[in-house]
């Protein structure tokens, strides 16, 4: 919600967060590390206003031709590895077992394999978290949905002898 910029926010039912209000006789103190940070609650302010029904869609809707261009990819190079997520936020799981849960997910991948498609995909200047999470933003386009696949083809190509070698189930 802060745009890049460290926030924090919580929220709740009125009853609950009205011992919160300035307007209380004497309202409960709360106290926290992005607390009072006026640009980053501007930053907050600006992005929500971005995110309208129309950007939410749109930007869904890229999520499911990312989610696609990848297994494209996959199934091309016939490589064995899980999607999972929905709508703007996608992750790809280099493993053969089903993904059902954060657990099967952290347990049955092949965190080599994952360590290095991340430092490949920042080589060819995709910016991804090293759990292999994909999350997409307003300002995005099918651009940037394209680098993201055509990256990630060429970077699986690359890496497939050696996935071969020290991962020999994940390629088919």
């Amino acid at each position: 919600i802060g745009g890049g910029l460290p926030v924090g926010a919580f929220g709740g039912r009125d009853d609950v967060m009205a011992v919160y209000s300035p307007k209380q006789k004497h309202p409960a103190h709360h106290a926290g590390t992005f607390v009072a940070t006026p640009i980053s609650v501007a930053a907050a302010i600006a992005g929500l206003k971005e995110m309208t029904p129309g950007a939410i869609k749109r930007i869904n809707a890229l999520g499911v031709s990312l989610k696609e261009g990848l297994r494209g990819v996959l199934d091309d190079l016939k490589i064995r590895a899980q999607l999972t997520g929905y709508g703007s936020l996608q992750q790809i799981h280099f493993t053969h077992e089903p993904v059902f849960t954060a657990s099967t997910a952290f347990l049955t991948q092949d965190k080599d394999v994952l360590r290095l498609f991340h430092l490949a995909m920042m080589n060819k200047g995709v910016f991804i978290p090293n759990r292999g999470f994909f999350a997409i933003s307003t300002p995005m386009t099918e651009a940037e949905i394209h680098k993201a696949v055509n990256a990630t083809a060429e970077v699986l190509s690359e890496l497939k002898p050696l996935i071969r070698e020290i991962a020999p189930q994940l390629v088919g």
